[in-house]
């Protein structure tokens, strides 16, 4: 695959999120925690040597990360990710629900240790909306299948860039 990196990527122990963060960043940190054996604490400062996850704001003075902001478009929902001198990672997104994403697909690559050789990594969306109507896994009866995870299936969801979800 050309442009991703084989190499260990560094796996950061240390998870840091905007003390004044909206819920979905610590949604993602938590969920991200637990994927990756790290810890999250609350932070008024980013740390370039964590992963370090909140609105644009906060994460932009980290070395590249300011300039890549922006950079973003204005007109269109927006997810970065930048990997910083010091080892760690910088995630925001344009909206909560788009750092949500971005931190998700930062643990798809940690976890397979496949990460883009750029530094940074600045991801715009196709679709302008993706609202789903009815979801048999989250609000019908397959959700009493046996193994069936709800908290896997969201995170799955928001991967993909579902914005809504049935709930019953």
């Amino acid at each position: 695959q050309q442009g991703v990196s084989r190499m260990s990527p560094s796996r950061p122990r240390r998870i840091l999120i905007a003390a004044d963060a909206p819920p979905p960043f610590a949604t993602a940190a938590a969920h991200a925690a637990t994927a990756l054996g790290a810890e999250v604490i609350g932070g008024r400062a980013p740390d370039p040597s964590a992963i370090t996850i909140g609105p644009p704001e906060f994460v932009a003075s980290l070395p590249g990360v300011g300039e890549a902001i922006e950079a973003a478009p204005t007109d269109r929902t927006w997810e970065l990710i930048a990997h910083t001198d010091a080892g760690g990672w910088a995630v925001t997104g344009s909206t909560p629900l788009a750092g949500a994403r971005a931190m998700l697909q930062l643990v798809d690559w940690l976890q397979r240790a496949q990460v883009p050789e750029r530094p940074v990594t600045m991801r715009t969306r196709r679709l302008r909306s993706l609202a789903m109507e009815f979801d048999d896994w989250s609000a019908g009866f397959t959700r009493m299948a046996d193994g069936f995870d709800l908290g896997r299936h969201v995170a799955d969801a928001v991967r993909i860039g579902v914005e809504t979800l049935e709930v019953n």
